[in-house]
């Protein structure tokens, strides 16, 4: 059987990108960018020449911790975890071609040790609505922007890709999530929201009143935001130029101000929609969460503080009507 290495043509995955890693649902540009760039980085200058039954488990864990970024210094642990991973869907990906017997990255029982653990996340920033509204103040002309993201917890790629035909003003007023802005090799890319999921989120009434405002001055296919120059906005551009002074205005009145990223806001949407009493649905639809049980396992600790906020509701039901 002849020699099959990574630059062979029956080891070159097809072109199609109707499927993920998983095999299950598509790859987001930016995903599939990813892998490019990592394997371009890293897999290619390593194992590009070398024959896919060469490669061992030892080799794969030796490579991953002492694997170096393209500055000669050692990679980050999020960086060896990644590209780590991706060799190993790599070589799943040669057995399922029938090019190997079993995959190499893997021990006999079917463990990968060398592949280092998540990291933790910093912890989320939940903001009360006074400082919410403290932060949109201090952003000037930002200040609907900013209410927006804090209450209604959409994503960066979301709220800068909001047309007017996408907002309902009415009894119910709401916007619809269709889609989104993403970054992809310094370009911005439009296409379907994180996971390809669309929802429509609920509008505070004295939100929609002012989105209402905005959209009278838009064509029904216009941007409701965009940069100084009618351009797509940038999140480092707009965070460097504007919001970074927004928070520094707070924090200077107030220095236990907890200085949240713009994700933050979105933590926060879901912390206010929970402190006011909001179902789970609810704040999976805000969150824009495939499953429920995705909602409830992020923002767990939240829910815990509902159940006995719950707890002393009924308490007081309980007293109410005479029960002692």
């Amino acid at each position: 059987m002849k020699a099959v290495t990574f630059s062979s043509p029956q080891a070159t995955p097809p072109r199609s990108r109707t499927s993920g890693a998983t095999g299950r649902k598509a790859a987001s540009p930016k995903t599939v960018d990813n892998y490019a760039r990592f394997y371009r980085n890293y897999v290619r200058p390593r194992w590009g020449a070398t024959v896919l039954t060469n490669v061992s488990y030892d080799d794969t864990a030796s490579w991953i911790s002492q694997l170096k970024g393209r500055d000669g210094r050692a990679a980050g642990v999020t960086t060896r975890r990644e590209v780590a991973l991706l060799f190993g869907r790599l070589m799943g990906f040669a057995v399922k071609r029938r090019l190997l017997p079993t995959n190499p990255t893997k021990d006999p029982t079917g463990s990968t040790d060398y592949v280092p653990g998540k990291q933790k996340l910093r912890e989320h920033v939940y903001l009360t609505m006074p400082q919410l509204v403290s932060l949109a103040l201090a952003s000037g002309k930002h200040s609907l922007f900013i209410m927006l993201a804090g209450t209604c917890g959409l994503r960066w790629g979301e709220i800068t890709a909001l047309v007017a035909e996408d907002v309902r003003i009415g009894d119910r007023p709401s916007i619809a999530i269709t889609k989104a802005y993403v970054e992809v090799g310094g370009k911005l890319l439009l296409g379907p929201t994180k996971g390809g999921e669309k929802r429509v989120v609920p509008v505070p009434r004295i939100l929609a009143d002012r989105v209402a405002e905005l959209v009278s001055t838009r064509s029904p296919g216009q941007r409701l935001f965009s940069s100084p120059q009618g351009s797509v906005m940038r999140n480092n551009t707009w965070t460097r130029r504007h919001y970074a002074r927004a928070i520094a205005t707070v924090t200077e009145a107030d220095p236990t101000f907890p200085r949240p990223t713009f994700h933050d806001l979105r933590h926060t949407a879901v912390s206010l929609a929970i402190s006011a009493g909001a179902n789970v649905k609810v704040v999976q639809r805000i969150a824009g969460h495939a499953s429920a049980t995705m909602t409830l396992d992020t923002y767990a600790g939240l829910f815990d503080d509902d159940l006995h906020d719950s707890a002393s509701r009924l308490n007081d039901t309980i007293t109410l009507n005479g029960w002692a």
